[in-house]
Formats: C-alpha cells, structure tokens, sequence
C-alpha cells in the first residue's frame, strides 16, 4: 500500500531536522485513532516498523539549519507492504484531515487530503531507481556504542547494504533470496543529513538494484536501509 498525504504548512521556515515532525505526526494520529489501542503495536521501544516514508519538498532552500519552503506545502509518500498496517495508518490518518498539528516556532502543518498510489509490479529481477529519501546505512559498533554511517563514496558500502538487508527480510524471505542480490550507484551523489541534532551521511540519487523480484518488490514496499520509519530508503521505480 503507497499513498501520499498532502501537508499545507503555516509558515515556511522549518528546521532542517525536518522528519521527526512527521514521526511525532505519525504517533498523535495513532494515539488518536481507537483510543491508542494501536500505538504500542507500532511504536513499543521493542517494535518492528513496517514501513518507510519520504517528505516531498516543494520549492525547499536550505540554509544552515533552517529550510524555507517557500510554496508551504509538503507531501509524504508512506509505504508498507502489510496490508494491516497500511489500513491501520490510512484511518489514523483520515482521523486528522484538516487538524493543525503544531509544530516549533509557533508554525503548524495540516493534512489537507491523502491519496492512495499506484504501485508498480515487480518482475523483473533488475530494477532502476530513484530515490525519495536518502538511503542511510547505519553500522553500529556495539564495543564503543557509536554508529558509523556509509554513503554510496565509502568502502563497505555494498557488503554494508547487504548486511542490512539481510536483516530486514530476516522471518520474510529466505537468505536464498539474497544471494544475487546487489545495489550499484548510477547517478548517486553523498548527501549530509541533520538527524535528531546530529548528521548523518547518506546517498541520494539513482542506482540500479538486481536480485529475487520477490526481495525487490519487498524493498519497494517497505524500502531499504536503515532508518525507514524515520524517513529514510524511499525509493520509486523508474
């Protein structure tokens, strides 16, 4: 399921950390749909997020820790491949049609309208893709507590991403599926990311995916990478 909300904002500037205020959105709109009785199935500190979601900016100017969108609107496209969950968020979602959300700064966003999208099949075992959201791959090193993050530039990029991967198909699909699996830049470029105060490096741009159909439909559904649900590894079909 793929559909995509359309936000009218207050006022332009917003903070260059810009995707939690669609995470904070997401937890109101279940905290608000049946009571709550939903929240923890999705965002308990132990939950597995079944999906991804990219911000579409219109006429966004970045500078320095502020962005100025300057039409006041910005779209989300939210993707899950669980039908569930997908029901789930959609009437979530319908509960805060035309409600301002508040946001810092005395700004609010509204959720003006949602659209279900089309999505394309899958049957082909070579994909090309254009990405919605920056791929992040986290690496944490669990000795020193840190994470690391790898762009499409970095040594390891390839093994990193299959690693992730793995993992996310990990109860979904066989490791048998992985095994002609690969990501190769096309047009990619390393992009810089504010994230909860801090910065992330991550990959923005085209790249080719081969593999299983099965597994790319998989991470066409519910995107790849780390960070999904966060706003991160949204990717179109070309």
């Amino acid at each position: 399921m793929r559909m995509r909300l359309k936000f009218n904002i207050a006022e332009p500037e917003l903070d260059a950390d810009f995707r939690v205020y669609f995470v904070s959105f997401f937890k109101k709109a279940l905290t608000e749909y049946r009571d709550g009785r939903l929240y923890d199935i999705y965002y308990a500190p132990a939950a597995q997020k079944p999906f991804t979601f990219a911000p579409i900016l219109f006429g966004a100017q970045f500078d320095k820790d502020k962005l100025d969108v300057s039409k006041q609107r910005i779209d989300v496209v939210w993707s899950t491949g669980d039908s569930a969950a997908g029901i789930d968020f959609y009437n979530a979602f319908h509960k805060q049609l035309r409600k301002d959300f508040l946001l810092p700064d005395s700004n609010a966003m509204c959720l003006q309208k949602i659209v279900l999208e089309h999505e394309q099949n899958v049957d082909s075992d070579k994909i090309s893709i254009h990405f919605l959201s920056p791929l992040c791959l986290r690496n944490h090193d669990k000795n020193s507590n840190k994470d690391m993050y790898l762009s499409s530039e970095r040594a390891g990029f390839h093994q990193l991403c299959r690693e992730i991967v793995s993992n996310q198909v990990k109860g979904t699909l066989t490791e048998r599926s992985l095994e002609n699996f690969t990501i190769q830049p096309v047009q990619a470029r390393k992009t810089v990311i504010r994230y909860h105060k801090g910065m992330i490096e991550a990959s923005s741009g085209y790249f080719r995916l081969e593999g299983d159909p099965a597994l790319l439909s998989f991470l066409y559904q519910y995107g790849i990478g780390s960070r999904r649900s966060a706003g991160f590894g949204c990717f179109n079909i070309i």
